[in-house]
């Protein structure tokens, strides 16, 4: 039941569609997500990923939005990472994983990966979620800046700081 709860959130579909089938999950998916081959992995997808989906935005392609109200403070996701060492990091500053790592490491001259839907919160200066680079543990918590509501894109600085300001290598729409 897990993988296809998994599919079923990569899929792209309308806002409303989502939230409907979240709401219907509210009513009893612990017991079928518990079903599957790992208990606390279905504890933790039901817990957190039942709260966020990947849709579409006007300007930047993919997002993630809530698809219940999240609570300032509140965790929304922790995302194991795949770091790579600086000579790989090279070779994907030539591909599009170019804007999809975080810098890592003590001189940030790493790239990490972000599992889960880690690559895919997309950028503002005035986030409504910040990430938290957890080095030694090989994560990336995104955590409420301030109360999101359902159906609302999270949003993040890709600067880490949620007040930094410094101009990004692409064009940032509001």
């Amino acid at each position: 039941m897990l993988s296809k709860m998994v599919c079923f959130w990569y899929t792209q579909v309308s806002h409303a569609e989502v939230a409907k089938l979240a709401d219907a999950l509210a009513l009893g998916a612990s017991g079928a997500i518990h079903g599957g081959s790992s208990p606390l992995l279905g504890t933790y997808f039901f817990k957190y990923m039942k709260k966020i989906y990947i849709g579409l935005t006007e300007h930047k392609g993919r997002g993630v939005f809530a698809s219940e109200d999240i609570t300032s403070g509140e965790l929304i996701e922790c995302c194991p990472v795949l770091v790579l060492p600086e000579n790989e990091t090279q070779i994907i500053d030539t591909t599009i994983l170019y804007n999809y790592y975080f810098g890592w490491g003590e001189h940030q001259n790493k790239a990490a990966i972000a599992l889960g839907y880690g690559s895919i919160y997309n950028h503002s200066f005035t986030p409504n979620a910040r990430y938290i680079k957890k080095i030694e543990q090989d994560k990336i918590e995104f955590v409420a800046l301030q109360t999101i509501r359902r159906g609302e894109e999270i949003l993040v600085n890709y600067n880490e700081d949620p007040s930094n300001k410094t101009p990004l290598w692409f064009e940032v729409y509001p």
